[in-house]
């Protein structure tokens, strides 16, 4: 398994492994999803100063990837660095497990303080937790 910086090159692979997560994983219909939109949002961050993403590789083929960007606390004026988006194939579990811990070395490195992670599931949360993350908000959504 390699870790590594993405690059705009990257992005194509990546986009494939985010149809995959929300077609197959999410259950979502073809229609809800659209290749350009996720290309032009990942092709931001991969240009962004302020966020990173990370390609994970399994005999040069991408199988996980992470998005992560700095953020500044409100009051206390702290860095943080949030995760965007972290997912991988489920045949390569441990793919994730190397993203997130690269991604909390180069949230230090930038000097972040705080590190925050989102999570859909039971299974993701018990990873979090076992990794030192601690629930702080839960968030609800509503079509509109």
């Amino acid at each position: 398994m390699q870790i590594r910086i993405a690059t705009h090159a990257d992005v194509p692979a990546l986009v494939r492994l985010f149809r995959f997560y929300e077609l197959v994983m999410e259950g979502k219909d073809e229609s809800e999803v659209c290749d350009a939109s996720i290309s032009s949002s990942l092709s931001a961050y991969v240009a962004s100063p302020a966020a990173v993403v990370l390609v994970g590789e399994h005999k040069g083929e991408a199988v996980g990837f992470f998005v992560g960007a700095d953020i500044r606390h409100e009051s206390s004026g702290k860095l943080m660095f949030i995760e965007v988006h972290w997912m991988c194939r489920p045949d390569r579990p441990s793919c994730g497990l190397v993203l997130k811990r690269t991604a909390e070395a180069i949230a230090k490195q930038r000097g972040a303080s705080v590190m925050l992670m989102h999570s859909q599931g039971d299974r993701v949360s018990k990873i979090l937790e076992r990794s030192g993350y601690s629930p702080v908000t839960t968030m609800y959504k509503k079509d509109i």
